[in-house]
């Protein structure tokens, strides 16, 4: 599933969390002193058992590496899940991070919403 799709099924208040300041910021990094980290992309799909898994694609357009961990979270039925991710990305590179819940895909797109938030360090 795309992320077009994933905005049309979850509601728009989610869909605005899921990218509220995760895209932009003129590409100014997130906290002082650290390097640029930023979701270039998301999906989600299903593991073979049915489970949620999103997959998140991590740019980093500084001319050094850098480290952020990533914390992404799923509520579904209720029951709010946080996986935490810790990223490394070289200079001007991307890499792709996947967090997998164990709540179903179909239970989520029903009942589900979806965020992501950052903690960064230098390299």
């Amino acid at each position: 599933m795309d992320r077009r799709t994933l905005l049309r099924r979850v509601p728009a208040a989610v869909a605005v969390a899921a990218l509220g300041g995760c895209l932009g910021g003129g590409g100014q990094p997130k906290t002082a002193g650290s390097e640029a980290l930023e979701i270039s992309d998301f999906n989600y799909t299903a593991n073979d058992a049915g489970d949620l898994v999103v997959v998140v694609t991590v740019t980093n357009s500084a001319s050094q590496p850098a480290t952020g961990t990533l914390y992404v979270d799923v509520t579904a039925n209720g029951s709010a899940n946080t996986r935490v991710r810790t990223v490394e990305v070289e200079p001007a590179g991307k890499t792709d991070v996947r967090a997998t819940f164990d709540v179903s895909k179909d239970t989520f797109e029903h009942r589900g919403s979806l965020s992501f938030h950052w903690d960064h360090e230098s390299a």
